[in-house]
C-alpha cells in the first residue's frame, strides 16, 4: 500500500516536474520573444520612417509634376483661346468684307438697273412719236419773247389754234399760230400766222433772234412765210421743243408735205439742240468744229477712267455680276 502510494506520488511529481519544465520553457520563449520585440519594433519604426520619407518624397515629386502638367495645360488653353480669338476675328473680318462686297454689288446692280431703266425711258422718249404733251402745252399757250417789226423784244403769250373752217371746197383744217399781249385775252387775227402758208422753220442759228440778240440760240426759232418771218425766243428748252414739234407736225398736216427745217420727233430735236450748243461754243471761241474738238480733247485727263464693270443679263431681265 505504501509502495503504491509512493508510486502514485512519484508519477504525480514527474507530471508536475514536466509541467513546470514546460511552463518554464514557455516562459523562456516568452522572455526571448519579449527581448526580440524592442528590436523588431525599432526595425519597424525605421522601416516606417523610410517608407514615410519615400512617400513624402514621391508625393513632393508628384505634386511638382502635377503642377508642371497643370501649367502646361493652362498654357495650351490660353494658346487655344488666343487662336480662337484670332480665328473669330478673321471670320468676322471675312464676313464683314463679304457683307461689304455684297452691299457694293447690290448697290452696283441697283445703279446699273437704274441706269438701264433710265436709258430705256430715255430711249422710249426719244423713239416715241407721241407729242400729246407738247400739243397740250402749245394749245394752252406759253409765255415767250417775240421780235417785232422794229427788231425789238416784247413779252407775249404764244399758242396754237386748231380749228376747222368751211369754204367752197368744204371743211378744212384751220391751223393758226397766235400771240397776244398781257393780259392775254385779246387774240386778234392780225396777230397770227396761218400754218398752211409756212415755207420753213428755222431753229437755233437758223433763227433771226439768235443773231439779233444775246440769247441762247437753242431757245430760238423762226416761222417763215412768203411774206415775212416771225421770230420767237422761249424761256425754257421744253417750251421751244413744244412749239417746234407741234408747228412742224401741224404744217405737215395742213400742207400734206413736211416743211423745210421741220422737226417731227423728240430724238431729232434733242440732236439738233445738242449740235446748236456745240455750234454756239465754237462761235463763242471763234473756232471751227475741228479746232474746238482738238482743244476739248487736249483738256481731257491723260489717264482714262476705268471702264464700268460688265454685267450679264439673266433670263429674268436682272443683272448678274
Amino acid at each position: 500500500m505504501v509502495q503504491d502510494a509512493f508510486v502514485q506520488q512519484t508519477k504525480k511529481y514527474q507530471e508536475l516536474s514536466r509541467s513546470v519544465r514546460k511552463h518554464q520553457g514557455q516562459l523562456l520563449q516568452d522572455m526571448k520573444e519579449a527581448q526580440e520585440l524592442p528590436r523588431l519594433a525599432e526595425d519597424f519604426a525605421l522601416e516606417l520612417q523610410q517608407l514615410l520619407g519615400s512617400a513624402r518624397e514621391a508625393n513632393s515629386i508628384g505634386e511638382e509634376q502635377w503642377k508642371k502638367e497643370a501649367r502646361k495645360l493652362e498654357d495650351q488653353v490660353q494658346n487655344l483661346t488666343m487662336q480662337h480669338r484670332e480665328v473669330a476675328k478673321t471670320v468676322r473680318e471675312f464676313r464683314q468684307a463679304d457683307d461689304d462686297r455684297k452691299a457694293k454689288d447690290l448697290e452696283q446692280l441697283s445703279k446699273e438697273d437704274d441706269r438701264r431703266k433710265l436709258k430705256m425711258q430715255r430711249d422710249g422718249r426719244l423713239s416715241n412719236p407721241n407729242i400729246i404733251k407738247q400739243m397740250a402745252q402749245a394749245i394752252d399757250g406759253l409765255e415767250i419773247s417775240k421780235v417785232d417789226e422794229r427788231n425789238r423784244m416784247e413779252k407775249l403769250r404764244l399758242r396754237v389754234l386748231c380749228d376747222v373752217k368751211s369754204d367752197r371746197g368744204g371743211p378744212r383744217p384751220d391751223l393758226q399760230l397766235q400771240w397776244s399781249k398781257a393780259p392775254y385775252k385779246d387774240w386778234r387775227s392780225r396777230s397770227s400766222c396761218d400754218l398752211s402758208q409756212v415755207v420753213s422753220i428755222g431753229y437755233g442759228f437758223a433763227s433771226r433772234a439768235a443773231w439779233l440778240f444775246a440769247v441762247p440760240a437753242h431757245r430760238c426759232f423762226s416761222v417763215c412765210t412768203p411774206v415775212r418771218s416771225f421770230d420767237f425766243v422761249c424761256n425754257t428748252d421744253n417750251d421751244v421743243e413744244a412749239f417746234v414739234l407741234v408747228i412742224s407736225r401741224l404744217c405737215t398736216r395742213s400742207q400734206g408735205w413736211p416743211v423745210y427745217g421741220g422737226v417731227h420727233s423728240h430724238a431729232r430735236f434733242v440732236a439738233m439742240k445738242g449740235w446748236t450748243k456745240v455750234q454756239a461754243a465754237c462761235r463763242a471761241n471763234k473756232n471751227t468744229l475741228s479746232t474746238h474738238l482738238l482743244e476739248a480733247v487736249s483738256k481731257m485727263p491723260r489717264q482714262l477712267p476705268p471702264p464700268p464693270a460688265e454685267t450679264e443679263m439673266d433670263p429674268d431681265g436682272g443683272a448678274e455680276a
